[in-house]
């Protein structure tokens, strides 16, 4: 898994760019995996960035906090995503 690891304003993010479409993957399962802070990359919360336009180019974020539950709102992920 490539991801890059972001930091904004005093929280840290995994961020996975352009994941695969047709990826079935459990994303609160794996904000969970990898947000551990013993076993796994340790950072606040996981980001998901999926490019959904070229012309205006336009991203769909979702973010996902350490225990695998949605971020209604993440200032920090959103401008870090940016």
């Amino acid at each position: 898994m490539r991801f890059r690891r972001i930091h904004g304003a005093g929280n840290d993010f995994v961020l996975l760019s352009d994941p695969a479409p047709d990826s079935e993957e459990d994303w609160p399962k794996e904000a969970e995996r990898l947000c551990a802070r013993r076993t796994g990359v340790g950072p606040d919360g996981l980001v998901i960035s999926s490019l959904i336009s070229i012309s205006p180019v336009a991203l769909e974020v979702t973010c996902f906090n350490a225990d695998g539950s949605i971020a209604t709102m993440c200032g920090n992920a959103l401008r870090c995503a940016a």
